[in-house]
């Protein structure tokens, strides 16, 4: 699989317009690349224009095309009133297909108890475990993660962490690019490192 490329990356908002990023190059090859920086200093605004979901007011993207993404948000954006294993057959192109693949996930995240519970009666942390699930069940070239551990209890992480990198396999191949404030989250995924 070829890495995707962002090279002299500009982007600016408001009115005065204020610079996000300015010239920002980096390569995202195969694999899990963590992306790491202080709030305010442009990871989300870097992750959207990677997975095209912002345009660059200046620069190049290339590798992306043909490439399909699945992206988790910071919020997790899901259907309240509906069930955990709804909202991850959401995304889906047919649910019965992929049940039997989604109660495995949202049990290998530690939700075996509550794949038939709305959403709207879970933790902040249990939500956030189905947003991830949601992100992962669908076969995709590239993930993006804005920061998917976020609320998460520390005896789970672990099994997080675990499950996100079962999807960077060298048999099928993916770009994986993780959003976090947490160095030993980074290490723990291993991979790329970049500092902004």
């Amino acid at each position: 699989m070829t890495p995707i490329v962002l090279n002299n990356i500009v982007k600016s908002y408001g009115t005065p317009s204020k610079p996000v990023l300015e010239n920002i190059s980096l390569t995202l090859p195969p694999g899990i690349t963590c992306l790491m920086g202080p709030s305010g200093i442009g990871k989300t605004t870097l992750a959207g224009i990677a997975a095209g979901l912002i345009s660059p007011d200046d620069g190049t993207v290339t590798g992306r095309e043909g490439k399909k993404v699945a992206f988790l948000f910071q919020e997790d954006r899901l259907l309240e009133w509906e069930t955990a294993l709804t909202n991850v057959l959401f995304v889906t192109p047919n649910a019965k297909e992929f049940a039997a693949q989604a109660q495995k996930l949202l049990i290998q995240a530690g939700l075996a108890d509550a794949i038939n519970q709305k959403t709207a009666e879970l933790s902040g942390g249990m939500k956030r475990r189905v947003a991830l699930c949601r992100t992962l069940i669908v076969n995709r070239d590239i993930i993006i993660l804005d920061e998917p551990f976020k609320g998460l209890d520390e005896k789970i992480k672990p099994a997080i962490i675990e499950i996100v990198k079962s999807h960077a396999s060298p048999e099928n191949p993916k770009i994986i690019l993780c959003i976090t404030h947490d160095h030993t989250e980074a290490e723990a995924l291993g991979g790329q490192l970049i500092r902004m």
